[in-house]
């Protein structure tokens, strides 16, 4: 697992930077590969939202 570009993804992506930017940066040639990322970024934030609310 790469967790570095995974986590710095994620919190690019959480300080609006777009998609195709991290794309770019990750170099992922298709799109689905780096929605990824923002999938992760949803899952997480519900699994703490149910953990502390």
């Amino acid at each position: 697992m790469r967790t570095k570009p995974r986590t710095t993804s994620c919190q690019l992506l959480d300080n609006g930077a777009p998609l195709n930017f991290i794309q770019g940066m990750l170099g992922h040639e298709k799109a689905s590969a780096t929605q990824i990322y923002a999938q992760l970024r949803d899952e997480r934030r519900r699994e703490l939202y149910r953990r502390f609310f």
